[in-house]
């Protein structure tokens, strides 16, 4: 009796682990705009900026915002378009969810490079999809659906 309980129960975590995973996983695969990125260096640099500055700082802002996506797909790849001094880039590659004592993460691995990302999901619906850099800048990216 007492095994079948714990089957039981084992039995259930699992399933509504595993269909939590699921639901982000679902809700995340879908094409994405970026409406803000913010960070305590760009902050800091904005403070130093005169208005000339800042206007036009603002106005490639709005462009990078404007020109970049981030569509994820359910069968785990990803494609980036992003603005480098005004020419549009892409980035191809994989993603996954990984769920650790820390908290959730986006793990990226571009194809052209290898290069792998772990990105801290801050706040994940339908409506907003918010990303932290792991690095000592701590930018977040808010992202918003496209559609």
């Amino acid at each position: 009796m007492r095994t079948f309980l714990l089957i039981s129960i084992t039995t259930f975590l699992f399933v509504f682990l595993s269909g939590c995973g699921t639901d982000d996983k679902n809700t995340i695969s879908q094409k994405w705009r970026l409406a803000e990125i913010t960070s305590p260096k760009i902050q800091a640099n904005l403070e130093k900026m005169g208005d000339k500055e800042k206007e036009t700082f603002t106005k490639a802002q709005e462009q990078i915002k404007e020109k970049t996506s981030f569509e994820f797909q359910k069968n785990g790849k990803y494609e980036f378009i992003f603005l480098i001094r005004g020419e549009e880039q892409k980035s191809k590659g994989t993603w996954e969810l990984v769920d650790d004592e820390e908290g959730q993460f986006l793990k990226t691995k571009e194809d052209s490079t290898n290069r792998e990302q772990r990105l801290k999901i801050e706040k994940l619906n339908k409506e907003e999809f918010v990303l932290k850099e792991l690095n000592s800048d701590s930018t977040l990216l808010k992202l918003i659906p496209a559609n």
